[in-house]
């Protein structure tokens, strides 16, 4: 078993895959884990797991929340510009006169 730590939060987390397959977030507080080489280094932190027993399948949900965010903003913007262009191939330059309307002069009360 590989152990890693979250100097952030103070936590310690046990994997049970290599750790030159695990790349992960500390799913408390969404910061990077650090191996841990001595397991001296685990004095005072807490042993935490990931929500599914392996935080090395799932990232922390506040930066998943974060992704998807930035994903749907991204897909706006790019709708957005093939909307701008569309309108722009749409436009023949020519903008619609106003029409001038008489009104009748105001009646005095």
């Amino acid at each position: 078993m590989h152990h890693y730590k979250s100097v952030a939060c103070r936590a310690r987390l046990h994997v049970s895959r290599k750790s030159a397959e695990f790349v992960g977030l500390c799913p408390e507080c969404g910061s990077l884990l650090e191996p841990v080489t001595e397991l001296a280094q685990l004095l005072g932190f807490r042993s935490i797991t990931s929500r599914n027993g392996d935080a090395a399948t799932q990232e922390s949900e506040p930066h998943q929340r974060i992704a998807d965010l930035l994903h749907e903003l991204l897909a706006r913007g790019t709708s957005m510009l093939e909307r701008q262009r569309l309108d722009a191939e749409c436009d023949d330059g020519d903008e619609p006169e106003a029409a001038a309307v008489v009104l009748p002069p105001p009646t005095s009360v």
